[in-house]
């Protein structure tokens, strides 16, 4: 700020040498003149709040009734909350928690159900394992091919079973021949053998399977490769339902087996009177092939009381357990062979006695009964083979399924 240049005492002798001013009003009017302005300074003070007033009175004139309204609403909505229900209203609100129950309790069901239904397809699918051999029920429209395959060291000859879908403009011989070729025998735990090294044709006229073989074969050197060798081709013949196998060697009539000698023909029938006990290749404790031993028996009694025991020298195993005991066997019915189980057998449904059961079933077959009945009183059934009722013998043994 700029200092003033003016002195203290130069400013009083100014002011004392100003012209004096002389006011001729009277002091009444100047009292009047002064508290007039006073008012109006009053006035002008209380304009402002006044006018806020005015216009919060004017802000509340035009909200209280849109508020009436809102309390309205939200009284009667609150009513409507608060008070009780009608009758009617009553039964739809039963009726819709009713229904909601009865969907809970229809999706529980439902769900439940397909539990169920899944857990016993997957029981059916587990126990299906259990089954080796064919049966009538697995085969509607396909044919059925049984293969004779040796095992690793040419000791047993093992049959397995193919089902085939028919297919328009194929023979069965034709399916027979493709199937042939795409055996897994070492899949399986067995000894390569197939493609036979012999051209096979079917003679219709004869109701025969031609077999022609070339020089130097070797399915004459020794019993167990003639063994093998003749039981494979009866098995080809049999599937295609021929009575009779012609033999070549080079288009020349006639074959040496060795042991058979010089052969020319041979039938299809089967030697018969064999026992089936449980084969484990390569140790596979899973799942047994059922295997005939080559040693014929005179009678049924005779063949099941020998299952009972393990064939060493062949790695076969017994196939019926020694606490499964027979109080009578009854073979003199022409198709139905009857077992009598004792009380103290130990039967449990497990997958040894299932492969059990069919064993008895194929060696009934081998000795050719078409049904077999097992008395027994404990149990209904073991699987699906039921007690007390005659079972149909398998069609075929040891059903494979080849991998394409």
């Amino acid at each position: 700020m700029r200092k003033s240049e003016w002195s203290d005492k130069q400013l009083e002798e100014l002011l004392q040498n100003m012209p004096k001013i002389k006011d001729h009003r009277d002091p009444r009017d100047i009292y009047q003149n002064i508290t007039l302005k006073l008012k109006k300074k009053k006035q002008r003070s209380w304009i402002i709040p006044s006018v806020a007033t005015a216009a919060a009175i004017l802000l509340c004139v035009i909200l209280t009734p849109n508020l009436i309204n809102f309390n309205d609403t939200a009284g009667s909505s609150s009513d409507k909350k608060s008070s009780p229900k009608t009758e009617e209203q009553m039964d739809i609100s039963a009726n819709e928690e009713k229904a909601t129950s009865i969907a809970d309790n229809s999706k529980g069901k439902e769900s439940s159900a397909k539990e169920n239904e899944q857990e016993m397809y997957m029981a059916k699918s587990e126990e299906k394992e259990y089954y080796t051999a064919l049966y009538s029920t697995d085969v509607t429209k396909e044919n059925v091919f049984t293969f004779y395959i040796p095992d690793t060291q040419v000791q047993n000859i093992v049959p397995v079973s193919v089902v085939v879908a028919k297919e328009d403009g194929k023979t069965m011989f034709d399916q027979m021949m493709e199937t042939m070729s795409t055996l897994q025998e070492e899949e399986w735990g067995l000894g390569e053998y197939y493609p036979l090294n012999a051209q096979l044709s079917v003679d219709d006229s004869a109701s025969s399977l031609k077999v022609n073989v070339p020089n130097g074969h070797y399915y004459g050197n020794g019993s167990a490769s003639e063994t093998a060798f003749t039981a494979t081709i009866k098995a080809a013949a049999r599937s295609l339902g021929l009575k009779k196998i012609a033999f070549y060697t080079d288009d020349q009539p006639g074959i040496d087996l060795g042991n058979y000698g010089t052969m020319k023909e041979m039938d299809t029938t089967g030697e018969g009177n064999h026992g089936y006990y449980f084969y484990y290749p390569n140790g596979n404790s899973e799942k047994p092939f059922l295997v005939p031993f080559s040693k014929a028996f005179e009678t049924i009694e005779a063949a099941l009381s020998a299952m009972k025991e393990n064939i060493d020298t062949h790695g076969l195993m017994a196939s019926i357990p020694n606490d499964m005991n027979f109080e009578e066997i009854d073979s003199s019915g022409d198709q139905v062979l009857t077992l009598q189980l004792k009380e103290n057998s130990g039967i449990t449904n497990q997958p040894s006695i299932i492969q059990t059961i069919e064993a008895i079933l194929l060696t009934a077959k081998d000795f050719d009964f078409d049904k077999v009945k097992i008395e027994y009183s404990k149990d209904e059934k073991i699987g699906k083979f039921a007690f007390n009722q005659e079972l149909d013998v398998p069609i075929a043994a040891n059903k494979v399924e080849l991998l394409h």
